[in-house]
């Protein structure tokens, strides 16, 4: 019978790696309000917004291979938990308008050094950033926690070892 927390590992290693994916989607487009256009000045993914972005879901992922060796077993899910969650609150602090990535594409496509009258809103990919780091932290955490049931097998063994004397008696008539 498996271990639940091995079955909560496979599923935290399943969801760093989508969550590491999340990564490449676009995470702002970005808008000149006096522009008169449209006024759409580019969409920015999570990588280029900051290399950081990248590098969390991949130290998860890398932490939940290293948890299937048996001496790293309870060490590494923890600290993959923590750095989940540690990227999920540093996802709800950070203002994008600021971001330098974001004032590299204003300089690039106005000219204008500043970001000064531009709006950044935000797109589903780093909503999706998000969740995807919520349901790692959460797979994580329900594995550390998880206890196996007894084993079947353990009391089938008793009830053979219970019954074996019986079956020697009755091939020795």
């Amino acid at each position: 019978m498996r271990c639940p927390m091995t079955r909560y590992l496979n599923l935290a290693t399943i969801s760093a790696a989508v969550w590491w994916a999340t990564v490449l989607l676009g995470w702002v487009d970005v808008f000149d309000q006096h522009s008169s256009d449209d006024g759409f000045l580019g969409r920015l993914a999570g990588t280029e917004l900051s290399a950081i972005w990248g590098l969390l879901p991949a130290i998860v992922l890398l932490m939940t291979v290293m948890a299937r060796y048996r001496s790293l077993r309870f060490v590494m899910p923890a600290a993959a938990s923590l750095v989940s969650i540690a990227a999920l609150i540093i996802s709800f602090s950070e203002d994008f308008g600021d971001s330098g990535a974001i004032e590299n594409l204003i300089a690039t496509s106005t000219g204008i050094l500043g970001a000064a009258g531009v709006q950044a809103s935000l797109l589903f990919g780093f909503y999706a950033y998000q969740i995807m780091s919520a349901v790692t932290f959460l797979a994580l955490l329900f594995g550390l926690f998880a206890r196996g049931k007894s084993s079947p097998a353990g009391s089938r063994a008793r009830d053979e070892s219970e019954d074996s004397p019986n079956l020697w008696d009755e091939q020795s008539n």
